[in-house]
């Protein structure tokens, strides 16, 4: 996010609201939304920080699915590694939220693919083997 570092730049502000409704909702803002905010951001009206909370509180019908299902997943996440001792990571946390929507069947893909992951964790500690994440990639220190 370089916008943190100059809040009040016009084009910085849009790529950084496009960043935050990619993470947020998976989607880009509707055309008002963007200008709505854009304003508020290079005017200094409106805080980055408070910007992004107002974002994410005001998300209505599939926005809020979208957060719900990301907030479910994330807490099944860290329930898991935690129940089942394995580390936590940046990558595996990401993976874990990618192709998170607002559909039920998003989140429990999510956690089918937590429960794969951390299957084949226990297992690659049983015949110390490389550590799969829940995508492509191996991540190192996940036992």
């Amino acid at each position: 996010y370089g916008f943190l570092a100059t809040p009040t730049v016009g084009d910085a502000a849009a790529d950084f609201l496009v960043a935050v409704y990619g993470n947020l909702f998976g989607r880009t803002p509707d055309a008002a939304g963007a200008a709505y905010w854009i304003g508020q951001l290079t005017s200094g009206t409106t805080g980055v920080a408070t910007a992004i909370l107002d974002i994410l509180s005001g998300a209505q019908a599939g926005d809020a699915l979208v957060i719900a299902n990301k907030v479910a997943v994330g807490n099944y996440y860290v329930a898991q590694t935690f129940n089942h001792h394995v580390s936590m990571t940046p990558a595996s946390a990401r993976q874990a939220l990618d192709g998170i929507d607002y559909s039920a069947a998003s989140a429990l893909a999510a956690q089918a693919a937590i429960d794969t992951f951390i299957a084949a964790v226990e297992q690659a500690r049983l015949f110390s083997e490389s550590v799969p994440t829940l995508g492509v990639q191996t991540i190192d220190n996940a036992i």
